[in-house]
């Protein structure tokens, strides 16, 4: 339940910040990010990083219990992914462009990448290792998923970087946690069933 709840929360929670502030929606999607929204919003964006790192490796985890995947590699990355957006919302941004000498500037950034990579990591762990064994929807899943994640690198190298645009790959992460976790579209491999032990003979 706490699960179900905080996929659906955190995804409703993530894509509502994104539109924070008074600027014209062109403006929102090119130049306006998460953490820029912060600038105004200092606690709904403390709160955009607690519920985000929460929801997404609660879920995470919760989907390696139910598809029996045991990864110790997994588990450490989402707990640093968890910890890393700890440090962006304490370190606000500095605007639009990078200070690479300011040491505020390279801990918000740095703590920004690592939850994004580190978050997702242990999902395309997972979703590799199912892939593997099952094969099927587990690798249209893979394939959907590293898509969207090189379109969302794409569109900010291209487009810019903004709350919208970073929003993109929570999105797909919510929604493939939520298909994971809460329907039957993938598979659970059933455990196979240990042979009966011979009775003892007296």
């Amino acid at each position: 339940i706490f699960c179900l709840f905080g996929v659906i929360f955190g995804c409703v929670y993530v894509t509502w910040y994104g539109f924070f502030g008074d600027q014209p929606f062109i403006e929102k999607v090119k130049f306006i990010t998460a953490s820029m929204i912060g600038l105004d919003f200092p606690w709904h964006f403390r709160g955009w990083g607690v519920i985000a790192s929460a929801t997404v490796f609660s879920n995470t985890l919760y989907a390696y219990r139910k598809f029996g995947y045991h990864s110790r590699a997994g588990v450490i990355l989402g707990s640093i992914g968890s910890a890393a957006i700890y440090v962006t919302i304490n370190c606000p941004s500095m605007g639009e462009e990078m200070h690479l000498d300011s040491p505020r500037c390279m801990a918000h950034w740095t703590g920004a990448l690592l939850f994004a990579f580190c978050c997702a990591a242990p999902m395309v762990l997972l979703l590799i290792n199912k892939a593997r064994e099952l094969k099927g929807r587990f690798l249209v899943g893979l394939i959907v998923f590293c898509a969207i994640l090189l379109t969302m690198l794409v569109l900010l190298l291209t487009v810019g970087k903004s709350a919208i645009i970073e929003n993109i790959p929570m999105q797909a992460a919510y929604v493939l946690l939520f298909l994971l976790n809460f329907t039957n579209i993938f598979p659970v491999k059933k455990a196979e069933k240990a042979p009966a032990k011979e009775a003892a003979t007296v």
